[in-house]
């Protein structure tokens, strides 16, 4: 975990004197509206006095801040690390105290990695669901954890149905729980599924060295495979919408058409090469789907 430590530093400026006494301080506390202020003696900071303390001497007042605060280490930037214990004091590589990192800083840190993991995986789900190529993640026992819309409209096991269950009784003659065993890729596997020869990738998910899952990807390697694995499907009556199939194959077909033609700058007798079809279908096939030049 990369944390950027001066982002969560409070700066130095509210001090006080190791000779205060704490009558003076709870003056300072509340002209400043704080809640910590650090501790110098002989311009370093030596440690930190928090209100409640004040509080918890209020028969004391006449003692000093030095006597009840409580002392802190000085510590560089480059060496602070979770393990250790907070607060700290941290200074640059010139040894110049620069800010401090309170006992708080972890309950701000594990906010802060919640928000973002929550973003992150919302923003994964969101791609999972939106990919064309069918996509499946299982976790460390070759159990299903994701198993995306396009991968259950191939197969036809409902993604409720596949999540929780062991890659095997999902998908015809997997190898993900290998991979997941063995911690090596497979990339361009031909597979039979659902009685069609299909190009897979298969990933392991690996993390500080251990092998945690494994990702893969079904990839529709042509239009025309798409179609033909459409009719197949439609015939073992495997498929009962496919009103709605039909339009996703469509849309599938047509944004693939306009990458392909943005790769060969709208050249379209090397885009149709490209697709593996004559350019006639492709001049078809660009009135059919209302592909406009420069689109």
């Amino acid at each position: 975990m990369d944390i950027q430590w001066a982002s969560y530093m409070q700066p130095l400026s509210y001090q006080l004197a190791h000779t205060t006494t704490l009558r003076q301080a709870a003056r300072y506390f509340s002209s400043q509206k704080v809640h910590v202020v650090v501790i110098v003696e002989r311009g370093r900071v030596v440690g930190i006095l928090e209100s409640e303390q004040i509080l918890a001497h209020i028969d004391e007042l006449e003692r000093l801040v030095s006597d009840i605060m409580q002392p802190v280490q000085t510590i560089g930037i480059e060496k602070v690390s979770l393990e250790q214990a907070f607060p700290v004091v941290v200074e640059n590589h010139q040894h110049q105290q620069i800010g401090l990192l309170t006992k708080d800083v972890m309950h701000v840190l594990m906010k802060d990695f919640m928000e973002r993991y929550g973003l992150e995986k919302r923003a994964f789900a969101m791609t999972l669901q939106h990919a064309y190529e069918g996509i499946v993640v299982v976790d460390s026992n070759g159990v299903i954890v994701e198993f995306n819309d396009a991968y259950s409209r191939f197969t036809g096991v409902p993604h409720a149905n596949a999540i929780g269950r062991h890659v095997t009784e999902i998908i015809e003659n997997t190898q993900m729980h290998v991979v997941v065993k063995t911690g090596i890729a497979e990339r361009n596997q031909q597979q039979l599924i659902n009685g069609q020869e299909m190009r897979v990738h298969r990933l392991p998910l690996i993390q500080k060295g251990v092998t945690i899952g494994a990702i893969g990807f079904l990839m529709f390697e042509e239009i025309t495979k798409i179609y033909n694995v459409y009719d197949q499907m439609h015939q073992n009556n495997l498929l009962q919408q496919s009103s709605h199939m039909k339009d996703t194959l469509h849309t599938h077909e047509r944004d693939l058409i306009i990458q392909v033609l943005k790769e060969h700058g709208g050249n379209k007798v090397k885009a149709a090469e490209a697709l593996g079809i004559h350019r006639t279908t492709l001049y078809q096939k660009l009135k059919k789907l209302h592909i406009e030049q420069g689109e």
